[in-house]
């Protein structure tokens, strides 16, 4: 968009098509945020101490969409074939959530 004086105006959704740069140590792509997403929600690396009921219902909440990707997941027939293996990858520590006997 155009200003009166000839100014540009990045309109909202050209500011949010737009990609972070690495200057601002911003994700730089899509995946790269679903990434982040999903460690944000689901990371606790060894100590299961950090395991709480808050963490397990973020995680849920960020996995449920992509829990398919998961040949365990009994509930739904795995979609990686459909998604992708490289979008179900960026979902990999969803993958945790998945009990011994298939459920979550």
């Amino acid at each position: 968009m155009i200003t009166d004086d000839g100014g540009v105006v990045k309109t909202l959704i050209e500011l949010d098509s737009q990609e972070f740069d690495d200057e601002n140590n911003a994700p730089s792509s899509s995946m790269e945020l679903i990434e982040k997403e999903v460690y944000d929600a689901c990371y606790f690396g060894t100590d299961e101490s950090k395991v709480t009921q808050e963490l397990v219902t973020k995680c849920l909440n960020v996995c449920k969409p992509k829990l398919c990707c998961f040949d365990s997941y009994k509930l739904e027939s795995s979609c990686k074939a459909t998604v992708g293996a490289d979008e179900c990858e960026l979902f990999g520590l969803c993958e945790q959530m998945i009990t011994d006997d298939g459920g979550v």
